[in-house]
Parts: structure tokens; C-alpha cells; sequence
């Protein structure tokens, strides 16, 4: 038997700060990647012996990212 979950993210909002320039707002975006856990396992059996094997593991198939935004300078 062998299972496979797969899971990501997608996050967004808006970022407000301050530097030299004046106060600023600036939208966000973060992509979490592409995540799967998998389950392998198999039961063995021979005669009167039976033996059962489990695997574990996770994979990070896509890495995390954030796409970077032009800061909008508030006018005052």
C-alpha cells in the first residue's frame, strides 16, 4: 500500500512601514511550495512468519517562494 498527501499554501496582504523616503504601503504575496507526505507499507509473510514493514517520509516537491512588490508612497 502506498499513500500520498500533498499540500501548499497561497498568502497575501498588505505590508505598511516607514524608511527614509516617508511611510509606505506595499502588497505581499507568499506561495508555501508544494509539500507531500507519503506512507509506504508491506506485509511480508512466509510459513508461519509474518512481518510488516512501514515508510515514512516527506518531500518538499516546489520550495516556498514570495514575489516581491513595488512599495506606493503615501503623498503628505
Amino acid at each position: 500500500m502506498v499513500k500520498a498527501d500533498v499540500s501548499t499554501s497561497i498568502s497575501g496582504g498588505v505590508k505598511v512601514g516607514a524608511d527614509k523616503k516617508g511611510i509606505y504601503s506595499s502588497p505581499i504575496a507568499e506561495f508555501g511550495g508544494i509539500k507531500a507526505t507519503f506512507i509506504a507499507a508491506a506485509t511480508v509473510k512466509f510459513g508461519v512468519f509474518k512481518r510488516s514493514f512501514t515508510y515514512e517520509d516527506e518531500a518538499i516537491l516546489v520550495e516556498p517562494d514570495e514575489i516581491k512588490f513595488n512599495k506606493y508612497y503615501l503623498d503628505l
